[in-house]
């Protein structure tokens, strides 16, 4: 997958930025047609209880929840899902490393990381959104719209038996699909998520940052 954008050809001066242009990962991560992507502890994923929201799961009316499209929500402790765009796009994800640190970008407006991120990191305090506990790995995942008849990759009942006599089935169900990918730096993550109103006029959120404190 990869979001189709628009951007106003700004060049980047900081280094920082530099760094994000070719560590998209996103492409790698098999997300289709009205499947969300999500991102959690692992630790926190592996817990049998998570089965219910799975089988439940939708994006259906979460816009109306603040507003905005586009926007990082929490699903429960420590798991999240970012919403798709008044398109229905998907957003596209980028990894950013800075000396020590480990971040990620998820850039879901319309327009390029390049034409707003610059100014929205110099002023991240001011978007912040949450806190992300992260205890053993950070993963990434899809999850399809359970809700939505539109979605060709819904769970199936022998998919949420099997996950129910095991939940680690889901995880390897998830990497078996190529939608699933977890990176070994655990810490504390603050989330900014940064409104487009501020940078290029939208009135959905241009991205989120996931930034190790």
């Amino acid at each position: 997958m990869s979001k189709a954008v628009y951007t106003n050809n700004k060049k980047i001066k900081n280094k920082i930025f530099l760094s994000i242009i070719n560590s998209k990962f996103s492409t790698n991560l098999n997300c289709e047609p009205y499947e969300a992507i999500c991102f959690s502890s692992l630790d926190t994923l592996k817990k049998n209880e998570d089965l219910e929201y799975i089988k439940n799961f939708s994006t259906i009316d979460w816009c109306s929840v603040n507003g905005f499209y586009s926007w990082c929500h929490k699903i429960k402790e420590n798991i999240y899902f970012i919403d798709n765009d008044q398109d229905e796009q998907g957003p596209d994800v980028f990894q950013i490393i800075e000396k020590k640190k480990r971040s990620f970008l998820i850039n879901t407006g319309g327009w390029s990381h390049n034409d707003y991120f610059e100014k929205a990191y110099k002023n991240k305090k001011k978007y912040f959104n949450d806190r992300l506990n992260i205890k053993d790995k950070l993963v990434f995942f899809t999850l399809p719209d359970m809700q939505d008849k539109r979605c060709k990759t819904k769970f199936t009942k022998k998919n949420l038996k099997d996950f129910s006599s095991d939940f680690n089935n889901f995880i390897e169900n998830r990497k078996k699909e190529n939608k699933f990918i977890e990176f070994e730096k655990p810490g504390i993550y603050n989330i900014y998520s940064f409104p487009a109103c501020d940078f290029t006029g939208d009135d959905d959120i241009s991205g989120h940052l996931i930034e190790l404190k």
